[in-house]
């Protein structure tokens, strides 16, 4: 892998536990300041790519490799996981009506998140999600 490879996939395979394939022989590499766009039918593998990327498919067996910045990702820990996502590493789901839950303010769940991937206090990430909302105009 070259040095300015952010993340590569190297012979990725995902299937159930029963042995059943979801993703057989995927191969891509992203270079730092590249984007990747991923086009395919529905039900073709791109959002189980991505989430198996992310580490978001528990109890499905993964093989192959999946590196980022030069770490292999496969068989990290859920706190590893955790240290990762959101400081190294970030997602935007297609569907904006899961990404949030409608009964708490967008505040406190982005307060939570904050909270999830870095040792701030609660005031700190109050003060952080004000700012990032007012980045936003919100």
């Amino acid at each position: 892998m070259g040095a300015d490879a952010l993340l590569k996939l190297h012979h990725l395979h995902l299937e159930l536990p029963n042995g059943t394939a979801l993703l057989e022989d995927v191969s891509l590499t992203v270079r730092r300041g590249d984007a990747l766009g991923v086009v395919g039918e529905s039900g073709s593998g791109k959002s189980l790519t991505a989430m198996s990327v992310m580490g978001l498919l528990p109890g499905l067996k993964a093989s192959g490799s999946i590196r980022f910045e030069g770490r292999e990702l496969l068989g990290l820990k859920d706190r590893q996981w955790r240290r990762l996502r959101g400081a190294g590493m970030a997602m935007i789901f297609q569907d904006p009506m899961t990404a949030f839950l409608p009964v708490r303010s967008i505040g406190a769940q982005i307060d939570e998140q904050i909270r999830l991937h870095e040792p701030v206090s609660r005031r700190e990430a109050r003060a952080r999600t004000v700012a990032l909302l007012g980045r936003m105009g919100v």
